[in-house]
């Protein structure tokens, strides 16, 4: 399967249907913990969620899919939006920042550098200067009160990957913050090209 056969898709109310099945699932970040209790439908719950950040931002995400399935979704939003941040010791976000909140994605694909750099080239184009996101740490993993992947915590490792610095030290998971415009276009070229290889195989 060539790259022409994988589609990176911004998420609009026109592209709920393409969101990752995780994600879909997932209202860690939405949510605050105090109010996810009273939440009887989570897919609903962030089906809302999604259609009112899209309708704030215009676009609040990628999807990036094949014929067959979603590889990965991405999503990024205010502060103000994601009330799941007051769960991370590391919080919290700046308002003159834009939180890359989560990142779900397909087992084994390199799909992360291709979304992340999306994001940050959208967010570029619109102007905004300052974007965090938090990581968890390697070395803390075991120390996790979460499993990454059922939330969508992107890895530090893959956050500085992408030009991420860390800006609020946690031995488990620190915060990280990207100044823009960042220097990835090449980058994602040829992250592209390394996902496209790995479908193949």
């Amino acid at each position: 399967m060539g790259t022409d056969h994988i589609q990176l898709l911004r998420l609009d109310p026109r592209g709920l249907k393409h969101v990752h099945p995780q994600a879909r699932r997932s209202i860690f970040w939405e949510v605050a913990a105090a109010d996810e209790a009273l939440i009887r439908d989570s897919a609903l719950e962030k089906e809302a969620w999604i259609v009112h950040a899209a309708t704030t931002l215009g676009v609040c995400g990628f999807n990036l899919i094949t014929p067959a399935e979603t590889l990965g979704t991405i999503l990024f939003c205010p502060p103000a939006l994601a009330g799941g941040v007051s769960r991370l010791p590391s919080g919290p976000v700046p308002r003159r920042a834009m939180l890359l909140s989560s990142l779900f994605r397909t087992p084994h694909l390199g799909t992360a550098p291709v979304l992340i750099d999306a994001a940050l080239m959208h967010l570029s184009r619109r102007g905004i200067e300052t974007v965090q996101a938090f990581g968890w740490r390697a070395s803390g993993r075991e120390e996790l009160d979460w499993v990454p992947e059922r939330i969508g915590l992107m890895s530090e490792e893959e956050l500085r990957a992408a030009g991420f610095e860390v800006v609020r030290e946690h031995p488990v998971v620190p915060r990280l913050e990207i100044r823009l415009p960042p220097d990835t276009s090449v980058l994602a070229a040829a992250a592209m090209d390394t996902l496209s290889a790995e479908l193949r195989c």
